[in-house]
């Protein structure tokens, strides 16, 4: 099943970024008075984090030798938190909770798929696989998913500034990384 779910990984961080695309859309529209699409953001966010997994499995594959003692737990934090977060954000859309029992617990989680990214921009430098760009995008979306946390404690609320330039800037980095990602694993050898 794993090596399934690597073979599906460039097709599948394709879609995920263009997921991610549509999802931050569907929140800035929400932010400009149109509340329906606040569900529409929750509803794409499900998939989202679900679409990343075969990602992380082919990036644990790939960059693990170089230190399995980072990435496999690492590999094995990001999955947790990218399944906890399809299953709070579905339990949202099919009402089981509000979207303030989900916010602290989802950006709490961000901040272990930001220690994620840090690791994967780390390793991905020291491999010849792997573009500069692509270790760049994903320290750069690594350390904003990080800081969009660290806002929200400060506060308790999304709109601190740090909160809102981490989101601002991972709004952008991630779907670049996810694009380059898709292109640079379907380039690799078989």
């Amino acid at each position: 099943m794993i090596d399934s779910l690597i073979r599906i990984a460039p097709g599948a961080t394709y879609w995920a970024a263009w997921v991610t695309i549509l999802s931050t859309a569907a929140l800035f529209i929400m932010f400009g008075g149109v509340g329906f699409m606040g569900p529409v953001n929750d509803f794409l966010s499900v998939f989202q984090f679900l679409l990343f997994i075969p990602a992380v499995l082919a990036l644990h594959r790939i960059l693990g030798p170089a230190n399995p003692a980072l990435s496999g737990p690492f590999s094995v934090i990001a999955i947790i938190a990218m399944l906890a977060i399809a299953l709070l954000q579905s339990a949202l859309v099919l009402g089981f909770v509000d979207f303030q029992q989900t916010l602290r617990p989802i950006l709490a989680i961000g901040a272990f798929l930001g220690a994620w990214w840090l690791v994967v921009g780390g390793l991905s430098f020291i491999s010849p696989q792997f573009p500069a760009s692509l270790a760049w995008l994903a320290l750069a979306t690594g350390f904003f998913y990080i800081l969009i946390a660290i806002g929200y404690w400060i506060n308790g609320s999304p709109d601190h500034p740090l909160a809102v330039v981490g989101f601002l800037v991972s709004a952008v980095s991630l779907p670049w990384w996810a694009f380059l990602l898709s292109r640079t694993l379907r380039e690799l050898p078989a």
